[in-house]
């Protein structure tokens, strides 16, 4: 289940669409650069997946950790990429996300089994918190 709620989540971000994910340093052999930039940009459409979600309200934020566990959870499957300026991608992505959200839900409502896929993660994170 783990697989294949995180290759739907993989998915689904993918098909919302992002901005180009920034790849590692040159001192890497070319098919390392790509992985680290696919994980890299599948961690940050997640981010943007997530906080999209919670302001359609797909999932509520009870818990005030939720968010976290859920892009924690999300990063552990993905073999903790690399991801330089993490902190300041990762807040972009939050913002990206929460602004796509402020635009509209009809994704959401055009495609019930993204909202049962992203419901299904966020069971398996609290599960294993």
């Amino acid at each position: 289940m783990k697989t294949a709620t995180m290759l739907a989540a993989c998915f689904i971000a993918a098909s919302i669409g992002s901005a180009p994910a920034q790849t590692p340093g040159d001192h890497y052999p070319e098919a390392a650069i790509a992985l680290a930039a696919q994980k890299q940009e599948s961690f940050l459409n997640f981010v943007r997946l997530t906080y999209f979600a919670m302001g359609c309200k797909v999932f509520f934020q009870n818990d005030p950790g939720l968010m976290e566990i859920l892009i924690n959870t999300f990063y552990i499957d993905l073999g903790y990429p690399d991801i330089p300026n993490a902190v300041a991608l990762v807040a972009a992505a939050k913002r990206d996300g929460a602004a796509k959200a402020a635009q509209g839900c009809d994704y959401w409502r055009q495609n019930p089994d993204a909202v049962l896929h992203m419901r299904s993660f966020v069971d398996y994170s609290a599960r294993h918190r």
